[in-house]
């Protein structure tokens, strides 16, 4: 699968797991402790509202703190659907060698994709277990995310953006295993 393919993909999961959310207590714990349900979807919303100006060539100083607090508001799933769409929108016309200006380094678009389908497929099932929802990723994904969060797990482990990688049995299924590198447990207890 390209990774166009598995970055529309890893939103489609994350999106399916928000849209049955309409219903549930906004304060609620998850697996990203300290986070509530509202604070890390508003996490994730921000990544896809601060992600087209870094794709235009703004770097992290240039954006500022345009959308820090809160930018769910009183309709979180309105609000990400529209911070998502715009998001989709742009990210369909950046070429994968455009230069994104991140906080640590000028890294190619690619890579930048690479980290927010990981965090959209992450993200969603920390959201779908956290809200009652299956937690089974889509199969197709978790191979080929697996293989590549394998070939960066040193990277990936250095910036602290995922939990500390967990140890699982050899024989584990793609999915615990691809968890654990993530720092997540396939059963998380809330």
């Amino acid at each position: 699968m390209n990774q166009n393919s598995l970055l529309v993909n890893s939103i489609m999961f994350m999106d399916k797991v928000v849209f049955n959310m309409s219903k549930v207590n906004w304060q609620g714990r998850t697996t990203c402790d300290p986070w509530t349900l509202k604070e890390l979807l508003n996490h994730v919303t921000y990544e896809w509202l601060w992600a087209p100006e870094l794709f235009a060539g703004k770097t992290v100083k240039e954006v500022g703190d345009k959308y820090e607090g809160d930018v769910l508001g009183n309709d979180p799933l309105g609000n990400y659907k529209k911070a998502v769409d715009k998001f989709l929108e742009v990210a369909k016309k950046v070429g994968p060698h455009t230069t994104v200006h991140l906080s640590y380094a000028d890294v190619p678009a690619s890579e930048y994709m690479l980290q927010l389908t990981v965090e959209a497929l992450i993200h969603g099932w920390d959201l779908a277990v956290s809200s009652g929802q299956s937690g089974e990723l889509p199969a197709a994904e978790v191979a080929d995310l697996y293989k590549v969060v394998l070939k960066h797990s040193e990277e990936m482990a250095g910036t602290g953006m995922y939990g500390n990688q967990l140890s699982v049995d050899e024989d584990a299924d793609d999915q615990t295993k691809l968890l654990a590198m993530l720092g997540r447990e396939s059963n998380p207890k809330l």
